[in-house]
């Protein structure tokens, strides 16, 4: 996550999501081997949703270049894509009501005050 928090997302025009395969090195370690050939793990959604909450929504692809299965399971990679940037958008949404509620909140609480203070 480290690696993905330090990148320069200014940079990112597209998003391209894809499964991967895992294997070992020599010495044993874990290797991820962006195979697009799978369909996307959880921990590549997980990814995802750390991008759009830094770049906002982002053209995707959900990359499958082999071993393609049915339209339908295609189709439903791309309807989880289109789920977790439409659930960004609300988020962004809330946040920005939020701002402005509290933007205007303390004016209100003001004008309550006085009007307290006036009728003591």
């Amino acid at each position: 996550m480290a690696y993905l928090d330090a990148f320069p997302m200014e940079h990112v025009g597209e998003v391209h999501l894809g499964g991967f395969a895992e294997e070992r090195d020599d010495l044993g370690a874990r290797l991820l081997i962006d195979s697009h050939g799978a369909p996307v793990a959880d921990i590549v959604w997980l990814l995802y949703r750390r991008t759009l909450a830094r770049i906002g929504p982002a053209p995707t692809v959900i990359e499958w270049d082999h071993d393609v299965p049915s339209f339908s399971v295609l189709a439903g990679e791309a309807a989880r894509a289109k789920k977790e940037m439409t659930a960004e958008i609300d988020r962004r949404e809330r946040r920005r009501r939020e701002r402005q509620f509290r933007a205007v909140r303390p004016e209100r609480h003001l004008h309550q005050g006085v009007s307290h203070a006036g009728h003591a």
